[in-house]
């Protein structure tokens, strides 16, 4: 298994399929996110944590388990003082069409809404 950070952990279910259960052993949010990066990313953080929904979609639920920044990032860190770090996966936005952040080179961060705070280009 995985460890309890901020009173939650993430369960595996098969090789595609994640959740995440509280400390009474509840699971929230349902056992569907995938499991495609870091186990940094995979925390709660200021009542949010990142998930993938598909391999390349990223966004952030609650701690209910509700998405509340849809999945549209190909990559996110967790959230600290309210602000969180993005990479672009074909965002709108941030006017990017790519896959990867070293092709594209678009980064941003974001508030607790999913709003964009900041938005910067690699050289």
């Amino acid at each position: 298994g995985y460890a309890f950070i901020n009173g939650f952990a993430m369960v595996r279910f098969s090789n595609e399929a994640y959740g995440f259960i509280n400390v009474k052993g509840e699971l929230i949010g349902g056992k569907h996110f995938k499991d495609t990066g870091s186990r940094d990313m995979f925390v709660f953080s200021e009542g949010l944590c990142g998930i993938y929904t598909d391999y390349t979609s990223f966004g952030y639920i609650d701690e209910n388990g509700n998405i509340v920044i849809k999945p549209k990032y190909f990559y996110g860190y967790p959230f600290r003082d309210g602000v969180a770090m993005v990479y672009c996966d074909a965002s709108i936005e941030l006017g990017c069409s790519c896959h990867s952040n070293r092709v594209c080179g678009k980064t941003a961060y974001i508030d607790r809404k999913g709003r964009f705070l900041w938005k910067w280009n690699y050289l």
